[in-house]
């Protein structure tokens, strides 16, 4: 039955089964650089999974065959077998296919490295090439020049050996430059003899002065020296007298304030005390200073941080006990004291706190 294309070529017979051998004979062998090169038509029946026929030199076989890519080329895994390759869609009348063309992965790895040290030996050619190159022009031009600049530097008379243009007029510019300045430095000589002259005139002169200047500045030294003690002296005995004086002052003052503030007090604590005995039953507060050695040392404890002030949850925190440990505590103390409320306990206790004061 034969295949016919879109355009009504025929490119196939459908039915004809072909041998290993007949294959073998029919077609052209390929390989690339010597590696047998494998070909393939696939047709896709899952995401990377390919059913299609593979031919090689020897064989012509029917294989399930999985893909992956990495963008560059595709790799192919049919049983234990690894490829890698490349594939294009191929359309057979209304049927997709993918035709592929690989290389055993083995071959593959194998020309990869004989790439690699190929590419390490031409680099290798052209870095010591580079190196031949450097080390002629080396000794070609730069060790003159540089021996010249070295004799320059030691002897800036003597014309350079290197026929170099730059450095022929490098070294008239300096032997035209040292003569100007030969010139000006003998110049300059001869001023400056002149100038010690005068110098030396003007020394003398400026010695003499300084030698009196020097005389008249001690004696004045002195005399300021004995002035600054003698005000010294004086300004410390007023300093004294006056922190005497603001001493005195002061402590008169705070001791009338301390007085004042004594007596104050005084009057303050004895008025309010008599305003909270008078609010307060005097045989009851009697019976509660009287009973507080009738108090158990736990609730004694209690007592003593209401006393300085604790509050209930400061006092559970505290002595580590519950709230209604605390509550049982507070009943036996009022029972106890002649009291009635915590209010109550709290006026017996700062009126307590007044006496003591």
């Amino acid at each position: 039955m034969p295949i016919n294309s879109n355009d009504g070529k025929i490119i196939g017979v459908c039915g004809f089964e072909i041998s290993s051998v007949y294959f073998q004979q029919r077609t052209k062998q390929a390989n690339y650089k010597g590696y047998p090169l494998i070909t393939a038509i696939l047709d896709k029946k899952a995401d990377n999974e390919y059913q299609g026929q593979l031919s090689n030199p020897a064989s012509f076989v029917n294989a399930a065959i999985k893909m992956t890519s990495d963008g560059e080329h595709e790799f192919f895994t049919a049983g234990q077998d690894r490829f890698i390759g490349f594939t294009a869609p191929l359309t057979v009348g209304a049927s997709e296919h993918r035709v592929a063309v690989m290389l055993p992965a083995d071959s593959y790895y194998h020309l990869q490295g004989q790439a690699k040290i190929r590419l390490l030996i031409m680099l290798g050619i052209i870095l010591l090439l580079s190196l031949l190159s450097a080390g002629y022009f080396s000794k070609r031009y730069v060790d003159p020049l540089v021996a010249d600049l070295q004799q320059l530097q030691q002897n800036p008379d003597a014309p350079p050996q290197a026929n170099v243009l730059e450095l022929n007029q490098f070294f008239e510019f300096l032997q035209s430059h040292s003569e100007q300045q030969a010139e000006k430095l003998r110049q300059l000589q001869s001023e400056n003899n002149q100038v010690q002259k005068q110098y030396g005139l003007a020394a003398m002169r400026l010695q003499e002065a300084q030698e009196k200047q020097k005389q008249t500045a001690n004696q004045y030294i002195h005399l300021e020296e004995q002035l600054a003690a003698l005000q010294n002296e004086i300004q410390q005995v007023r300093l004294q007298m006056e922190q005497t004086q603001q001493e005195k002052l002061q402590a008169q003052q705070e001791r009338e304030q301390a007085q004042q503030q004594f007596n104050f007090a005084q009057a303050a604590l004895e008025k309010a005390i008599e305003k909270k005995l008078e609010s307060v039953d005097p045989d009851s507060y009697q019976m509660f200073i009287d009973n507080l050695a009738t108090l158990t040392p736990k609730e004694e404890d209690i007592f003593n941080l209401y006393v300085q002030g604790c509050s209930t949850k400061d006092i559970i925190s505290q002595l580590g006990i519950t709230e209604n440990t605390l509550k049982y505590h507070n009943k036996n103390i009022y029972s106890k004291l002649g009291v009635k409320t915590r209010k109550e306990l709290l006026q017996y206790i700062e009126l307590m706190r007044n006496a003591e004061h």
